[in-house]
């Protein structure tokens, strides 16, 4: 069972524990709230297995929760459940340590699927949101090393690797073969000098657009 804990107005968090209910999707709400305090306060007692909050929330908006939530309830993973889709919001949520990131518009098929995917150790964007992250990262104006090696067909496919896609999905999605999928992913990891899933996925949360993973 996946202990949920809903950070949003009380007609939101209503509605989706009416939702969940209905359909029975192994999750169980624990706690809820209508500001950041006392959201972050209820975290650190509850330890919910996923933290699902809007960014609009009085006191301390879900972005600086999502950052906060780290100290005090470490393996809580937090997931965006917003109306806000522009990049400024997204790129600070998903620094901010945010694990998914869901528009209010998406099905809950969606939301169930951000959920079980975000619970066992996985990413996950709403298509409309990937693909605002795909073409933001793809416009070379957004780059903040112009040495950036990558191709924007070779970025474009990392960050379909980074949410978890297979290379037959990527290929799917991107009307390209599998070998293509294949070759640029291999070339784009030599390039960056990634060897694992966890370095790819903090290269494009830390260090957009940048040539070089950082160095701890």
């Amino acid at each position: 069972m996946i202990g949920l804990m809903i950070a949003d107005n009380q007609l939101s968090r209503e509605g989706l524990l009416a939702l969940i209910e209905k359909h029975r999707n192994g999750c169980e709400v624990r706690g809820g709230a209508s500001n950041g305090v006392e959201a972050l306060r209820q975290l650190e007692e509850i330890k919910p297995d996923i933290l699902l909050t809007d960014i609009e929330i009085p006191e301390m908006d879900g972005i600086e929760l999502t950052r906060r939530a780290k100290s005090v309830s470490p393996d809580t993973r937090s997931i965006i459940y917003s109306t806000k889709s522009d990049e400024g919001y997204v790129l600070s949520a998903l620094r901010a340590g945010a694990k998914g990131y869901i528009l209010k518009t998406a099905s809950f098929e969606q939301l169930d699927a951000a959920l079980h995917k975000v619970h066992t150790g996985g990413y996950y964007l709403s298509d409309e949101i990937l693909q605002m992250v795909v073409d933001y990262f793809c416009q070379s104006d957004h780059r903040t090393d112009k040495r950036d090696p990558l191709t924007g067909r070779e970025r474009e496919v990392l960050l379909l690797v980074r949410d978890g896609l297979t290379s037959a999905e990527i290929a799917s999605r991107l009307s390209i073969s599998h070998r293509t999928v294949e070759a640029h992913r291999f070339r784009a990891m030599k390039k960056l000098h990634l060897r694992k899933h966890s370095e790819l996925v903090r290269y494009f949360i830390e260090e957009p657009g940048a040539g070089h993973v950082r160095k701890t």
